[in-house]
């Protein structure tokens, strides 16, 4: 295919990587891996109804009670837009026109700059998915922090209007004790939130905190021997850590001083939605390379806030 062009290319991309694209930041982020998620074709951004109130109907009954009023559930519509992600990458035109219209060739040309291109988009969705969405003027994805507060419109629910919709808050803890972690667990499983929680996210500080305090509290020494080649190894330090159960999960990168406790599993559950169709625009030359904007819509979406927990301004 000689003559090849860097339209030939663009439509290429387009036709035949979206997919790819989709499923290569989907393995190299790691909230991705954790959250439910789901591929969609496009169209607005994510819809979802928040059940508040259960039907009043369910009860127990016998032999003779007269039949029940009709019931239902109580609900409110909950909306998000669509946020975007986008990166370049860049190519010699020389490097191109010497591949002479084989897209193998030029498929290997592209390999190097995706695979750090699709880092870097896991890398900044890991980062927005644990925001609370106001970097960049607001664009980035409406984020954990912005679903666990106890004020501010989310989703189009206003709590000042819908008291109910507010996540638990614990805020400027300060020095971290057993009781804050009690307390929130005791709130959270607690009528009226009932909820049922899978994990807490923190940042390596945070969970370093985390780690000394249980091992204070639990008046235990984290040391393992191990009689390897060479002599004897010692072994410090927590590996892993839970609370009642609930896993304690670090996420690499994360430096904000608090604790966001998710549940995943109830009608609080959490999804991350993506837009299959990764979409590569082409740029005006830099140079001699051929520029190309790779983007995509992402958001992530919080079933029922009321069901969340955090607790915030963490300092030891």
């Amino acid at each position: 295919m000689p003559g090849l062009v860097s339209s030939d290319i663009t439509n290429f991309l387009n036709e035949e990587m979206p997919q790819i694209m989709a499923d290569a930041v989907g393995r190299k982020s790691m909230l991705f891996g954790m959250f439910p998620h789901k591929f969609v074709t496009g169209g607005p951004g994510p819809r979802w109804n928040v059940t508040y109130a259960g039907n009043s109907s369910v009860q127990s009954f016998g032999d003779g009670d007269a039949p029940l009023a009709a019931g239902k559930q109580s609900r409110l519509p909950a909306s998000l837009d669509w946020k975007r992600i986008r990166g370049t990458i860049q190519i010699e035109r020389s490097a191109i026109e010497m591949a002479n219209g084989d897209f193998s060739q030029i498929g290997d040309l592209f390999q190097s700059e995706l695979d750090g291109l699709y880092q870097d988009f896991a890398d900044e969705l890991d980062d927005q998915l644990m925001s609370d969405g106001t970097g960049n003027s607001s664009k980035d994805i409406t984020g954990i922090q912005a679903v666990n507060a106890d004020s501010g419109s989310y989703a189009g629910i206003d709590p000042s209007t819908y008291t109910w919709w507010k996540a638990y808050v614990d805020a400027a803890v300060g020095t971290l004790a057993e009781v804050d972690l009690k307390t929130a667990m005791r709130d959270l499983t607690n009528t009226p939130r009932k909820a049922n929680p899978s994990f807490m996210l923190m940042g390596p500080a945070v969970w370093d905190i985390c780690a000394a305090l249980f091992e204070t509290t639990r008046n235990q020494t984290i040391l393992q021997t191990d009689f390897g080649k060479g002599g004897l190894k010692l072994q410090a330090g927590a590996t892993a850590l839970e609370y009642q159960g609930i896993p304690l999960i670090r996420v690499p990168g994360y430096t904000a001083q608090r604790i966001d406790i998710l549940d995943m599993v109830s009608d609080g559950g959490w999804r991350i939605d993506i837009i299959r169709n990764f979409l590569v625009d082409e740029l005006p030359l830099n140079g001699d390379a051929q520029v190309w904007q790779v983007s995509f819509g992402a958001q992530l979406r919080c079933h029922n806030r009321r069901k969340q927990g955090t607790l915030t301004g963490i300092t030891a």
